[in-house]
């Protein structure tokens, strides 16, 4: 791959896109190097645009497998509905249907999926968002804009907020405790050899990817909390989030042992956990099994606009092809975009 050439696109369609994120999203990845298509206007020797493809380790159906994760397309803004913009996620699919990829995947804005689309790619659901509130300020900001009104009813809105969730059953569970690791450690292999035959379609999560997808992020902090049991040796889930600015947390990634019990404690004290230290709300994304959307539901998240769809290719003859076009044998959450 030509690093200049593709951190030169990114200076002039992703200005806020960090340089090192080329080594550990390009370069670094524990799943094999990036796959980058350029489109060039060979008579001016201009750069049109490029896309990539990240590998990705998934289990469909017990079965390992390779997909591409399709991401950072850019394309110049007057070639970007034809003619470059297609041929660049053509020659994508092609790798795909040359055996480089089992299949592909991505979660594009509304412009890009077109173009996916025309590409021989799949929408096969939306990419649904779920928001917690668990301050009266997040609540008030949203639907109220006096400053006076706000002020009035903040202590009686808190006071309700923390009520209902008692009634729900949310806190601490006694059967558990609570840790935030600095790192993803051998006991998250284990949770990962248990947990990876929960779904139908899911993406690898053993200590060493989990370690460079977030502890080694260059161009965000991550943080983990995680589900012990007994003395610690034994891990029942986890939870990986990010903090804006806007004291909002923002779960990225989230696996639990089953979701009746162990899934269940895990949010009820995240949730608890995110109260005391008066974050405003917590939000999450995911596409695919309606078990997530139950889990959130039972603990009060309020379903928000979706942000645009998960979209497949996967080629005619794959074994894996009746799992990869339905919506709901897929788990995924928003750390298994491109970033």
């Amino acid at each position: 791959m030509d690093q200049g050439v593709i951190t030169g696109v990114w200076r002039e369609n992703f200005p806020d896109l960090d340089q090192v994120r080329y080594a550990w999203m390009y370069q670094n990845n524990p799943a094999g190097p990036a796959h980058c298509q350029i489109a060039r206007d060979l008579s001016r020797g201009e750069v049109l645009g490029s896309a990539a493809l990240f590998p990705r380790r998934m289990f469909v159906d017990g079965k390992e497998c390779l997909a591409g994760v399709a991401g950072d397309f850019s394309v110049k803004r007057e070639h970007r509905a034809f003619g470059p913009a297609l041929s660049l996620l053509r020659r994508g699919v092609d790798e795909c249907l040359s055996g480089h990829f089992d299949f592909l995947f991505g979660f594009p804005n509304s412009l890009s999926e077109a173009v996916l689309v025309r590409a021989g790619y799949k929408a096969i659901g939306q990419v649904r968002r779920f928001v917690k509130p668990l301050q009266s300020r997040y609540l008030l900001e949203k639907w109220h804009r006096a400053p006076g009104f706000a002020k009035a009813v903040t202590r009686s809105v808190d006071m309700l907020l923390t009520l209902a969730a008692r009634a729900g059953g949310w806190g601490i569970d006694k059967r558990f405790r609570a840790e935030s690791p600095a790192r993803f450690d051998s006991r998250f292999d284990e949770l990962w050899r248990k947990a990876c035959h929960q779904e139908p379609v899911i993406g690898e999560r053993s200590a060493a990817y989990l370690n460079w997808r977030y502890v080694e992020a260059p161009h965000r902090r991550y943080h983990i909390y995680a589900l012990s049991q007994g003395d610690g040796a034994e891990l029942a889930g986890y939870i990986v989030y990010w903090l804006s600015q806007d004291e909002r947390v923002h779960i990225v990634d989230l696996l639990a042992i089953n979701w009746a019990g162990a899934a269940d404690a895990l949010l009820s004290m995240f949730l608890h956990r995110q109260r005391r230290e008066r974050r405003q709300a917590v939000c999450i994304s995911y596409a695919g099994t309606p078990d997530v959307g139950r889990l959130l539901r039972n603990h009060g998240f309020l379903e928000r606009k979706p942000q645009g769809n998960l979209v497949v290719f996967t080629p005619e003859c794959s074994p894996f092809r009746e799992h990869l076009l339905e919506q709901d044998k897929w788990y995924a959450l928003a750390g298994d975009n491109d970033v």
